[in-house]
């Protein structure tokens, strides 16, 4: 369990000590993400918040469709720009605050039992992310969530605009 952090963790250090660009003027945005840090849907806000470090913030709100299904999403993403202008490697930690019992691909709540308590789920990801001329962003990422259950595998897609 220790290297399934540990490997993500080392990658985000290796980008910090890149090269690193500015994206653009255009430094927050916000996005409609499928799976992902939101583990089935949420709406999400990314801040740049070092101007020549492409190191981003976000947080969001979401839902998992049960009783319990307030998701709270916020982490942090290292932002490396390829060789064409619109297309970057992410690479981020995120942590999702929530009710529910995240379990391999089931989501389990206490009916008659102990009621449900917050729990975080940590979300290493890398993903892919493209800015089109009109300033919409597609994003994709793959997503490992770690709790008291283990590793679960996971991916997201993320749709919306800078600003």
């Amino acid at each position: 369990m220790v290297r399934n952090i540990a490997v993500p963790i080392v990658f985000i250090f290796l980008g910090l000590f890149a090269k690193s660009q500015t994206i653009n003027k255009n430094n927050n945005a916000a996005y409609l993400e499928l799976g992902g840090n939101g583990l089935l849907g949420s709406i999400n806000y990314e801040r740049q918040f070092l101007k020549n470090a492409p190191l981003n913030f976000h947080i969001g709100a979401g839902t998992l469709g049960t009783n319990s299904s307030l998701t709270i999403p916020f982490g942090l993403r290292y932002v490396l720009k390829l060789k064409n202008k619109n297309k970057f490697f992410d690479a981020g930690f995120g942590l999702t605050y929530t009710k529910a019992d995240v379990r391999l691909y089931v989501i389990y709540e206490y009916r008659n039992g102990a009621p449900p308590v917050w729990k975080f789920n940590m979300l290493p990801n890398i993903g892919f992310r493209h800015y089109f001329k009109n300033n919409t962003m597609l994003r994709l990422s793959l997503v490992s969530v770690i709790n008291q259950h283990g590793v679960i595998p996971y991916a997201g897609i993320a749709f919306g605009v800078r600003f």
